[in-house]
């Protein structure tokens, strides 16, 4: 997402919102997981920052810890 944040970034000035989710979705035993750690989630967040995102947030697979 940070690469589409700093394309996003070459065209606009009004404040980008970025709400990932914890990886891609995977059906386990037929249950949807996210398999992102909330480290992986953390340094991944802190990339989108830089490139350019104001409003973070994080979408499914993502619990308080992230």
């Amino acid at each position: 997402m940070a690469d589409l944040i700093k394309e996003m970034r070459n065209w606009t000035r009004v404040p980008i919102i970025a709400q990932p989710n914890a990886d891609s979705p995977r059906v386990k035993g037929g249950v949807t997981v996210y398999e992102q750690s909330p480290d992986k989630f953390g340094q991944d967040i802190m990339r989108i920052v830089e490139a350019g995102a104001h409003v973070i947030g994080g979408c499914c697979g993502t619990l308080p810890l992230y």
